[in-house]
């Protein structure tokens, strides 16, 4: 997927394992709880621009992808932080006394 036009695309929960996001654009796609591995390229990705806003990484499970290549220099803040900023403080009141659904229960033996 080099040069991949990936904007504001919902990855959330996504296996990239092995993907090849070389150069992708990515300006405000949710990565959330993404899975990525060490053979997973995302050199030169764009992730932020001011019209698109910001890529959503929180809980993002990176592997070994190779980080350093991406330029964080032009990133001014996750869309994490983006989206916490802009929230009203009801919708992070109900954010933060939601049950995390992303809890495994305990089996049974």
């Amino acid at each position: 997927m080099e040069l991949a036009h990936l904007e504001l695309a919902n990855l959330e929960d996504t296996r990239l394992e092995g993907a090849s996001l070389r150069r992708a654009h990515l300006e405000g796609a949710d990565l959330r709880f993404a899975f990525f591995d060490g053979a997973s390229n995302l050199n030169y990705a764009c992730m932020s621009n001011e019209k698109l806003g910001y890529a959503s990484v929180g809980d993002t499970n990176w592997g070994s992808v190779n980080l350093s290549m991406i330029d964080w220099g032009q990133i001014q803040m996750l869309g994490d932080e983006q989206r916490a900023k802009s929230a009203k403080a009801d919708d992070l009141q109900i954010l933060l006394l939601r049950p995390c659904p992303r809890l495994v229960q305990p089996r049974s033996t």
